[in-house]
């Protein structure tokens, strides 16, 4: 990625990384987490509840891999398998989707949007629809 775009990417607000992700998402295809040996990393939120964080692109995980996550590695995710299984097991789980959290908000949960699992499927889905023309 340029350093360019990554900078410029970095320094928007939550909202319009938010809006960053649900684009690029449906672009690319793909989602992005943080995997090691136990599995999926998670943190958790302001009020206390639990969260997978998830990114637009590989190079924006890599950047959360480190200190209490250091062992974890970006792990790609299909858009169709995040929308048709990972979305529906998180809302029944009770986890919350951490959109995009920046290298200085990751044991916070601070600086990103946290979404219910439904919530971030609907984002995902309407824009498929403008996007692709998919339901």
């Amino acid at each position: 990625m340029h350093p360019e775009k990554m900078k410029n990417v970095l320094a928007l607000d939550a909202q319009k990384r938010l809006s960053y992700f649900v684009h690029k998402c449906t672009d690319s295809e793909e989602i992005w987490g943080l995997r090691n040996a136990d599995g999926w990393c998670g943190m958790g939120t302001d009020d206390g509840k639990e969260s997978i964080p998830f990114w637009p692109e590989e190079a924006f995980a890599v950047l959360l891999a480190e200190d209490d996550w250091a062992d974890c590695t970006p792990a790609r995710i299909p858009l169709e398998a995040f929308l048709m299984d990972w979305l529906p097991d998180m809302q029944e789980d009770g986890l919350l989707a951490a959109i995009f959290p920046l290298p200085t908000s990751a044991a916070s949960g601070t600086d990103c949007v946290t979404l219910e699992a439904e919530h971030l499927r609907a984002l995902l889905q309407e824009e498929r629809e403008n996007f692709w023309g998919l339901a």
